[in-house]
């Protein structure tokens, strides 16, 4: 930009130098809520993964007639489910490093009838998030409390 003498107008360094400063300054006073903001979003994506996948869980005992249990391997930081006396996997579920789950009971049983046991399945991250899966009164679907 040309001003009224011909000379150009520019920023100065101590003007650049302010405004990367104060840009720090606002990054750095909303990295806190903002790391809780993402804890909250990947437990809450996770919880609905796992209400899907006992979904499908439900769906496969009832057009394939057998009980499904479904389990949770803490060590190895995954959720799968076998068929009941089986001791092979049909499906199984990565569980993020961040997040902990806290099943009660520690196995859940899908009947061919469509029912699954009564359970309460706690999902939590790092920042005090937490999520709640739990069989509804019928218990024939998953819900979700956060």
């Amino acid at each position: 930009m040309m001003s009224v003498t011909g000379k150009k107008r520019s920023f100065t360094l101590v003007e650049l130098i302010a405004v990367v400063a104060i840009v720090t300054i606002l990054v750095a006073m909303s990295f806190p809520s903002l790391r809780s903001a993402l804890d909250y979003l990947q437990v809450s994506v996770f919880s609905e993964s796992l209400r899907s996948f006992m979904g499908y869980l439900r769906e496969r005992s009832v057009a394939e007639g057998e009980i499904l249990v479904f389990s949770v391997d803490t060590q190895l930081n995954k959720c799968y489910a076998s068929a009941q006396g089986q001791e092979y996997a049909l499906r199984s579920l990565s569980i993020p490093d961040n997040i902990k789950l806290q099943p009660e009971p520690d196995n859940i049983m899908f009947y061919p009838d469509g029912r699954m046991d009564k359970f309460s399945l706690e999902v939590s991250g790092r920042r005090d998030t937490v999520f709640t899966l739990a069989s509804d009164r019928s218990r024939t679907h998953v819900k979700i409390n956060p």
